[in-house]
């Protein structure tokens, strides 16, 4: 596997980041079920919040739809990574400093209905919904085959079945 176009230096935090970055941006891109997941639910959904507000003007604004739906995918990708990181602590700082960008953002943005503002920051919690998911095993194509199934792997199996014992 390639790693990323930068020297390997593990007291360099950056160095860390853009390695871990580059190669997890990669991993998913082969996988049906990443695909399908972000095509139906991440991008379908805000596509389909933001045609709602249109046909039902009555309803809150197309903006609105935008602003709000960035927000809640940005912040639970970045909540997966600072609960889930104990090894890489640049990631954690990574999510913060997102946070802290995309807060920016949408305060230009809501400040004046700023489309490009709210496209920026939805590009960027697209982004960050992709790094937090590249690794979920739920959305890998196909099983492991040391993936146990069923039970505790380090006890003996006990009990009987007919003449055989287990």
């Amino acid at each position: 596997m390639k790693t990323a176009p930068l020297p390997n230096n593990e007291d360099n935090g950056f160095v860390l980041w853009w390695t871990w970055f580059y190669s997890t941006m990669k991993k998913p891109v082969k996988r049906f079920n990443f695909w399908i997941y972000f095509v139906v639910c991440i991008i379908g959904f805000d596509v389909v919040g933001v045609l709602l507000s249109h046909y039902f003007p009555d309803k809150p604004s197309k903006f609105m739809s935008v602003f709000s739906y960035y927000l809640a995918i940005a912040g639970a990708s970045c909540i997966d990574f600072i609960f889930g990181e104990d090894e890489r602590k640049y990631i954690r700082g990574f999510s913060i400093l997102s946070v802290g960008v995309l807060v920016l953002l949408s305060v230009f943005s809501f400040s004046g209905e700023r489309y490009l503002f709210a496209i920026i920051a939805t590009l960027i919690s697209f982004i960050l919904w992709w790094l937090a998911n590249a690794d979920n095993p739920k959305l890998v194509d196909v099983a492991k085959p040391t993936t146990p199934l069923g039970g505790d792997i380090t006890k003996d199996v006990s009990g009987k079945i007919g003449n055989f014992n287990v």
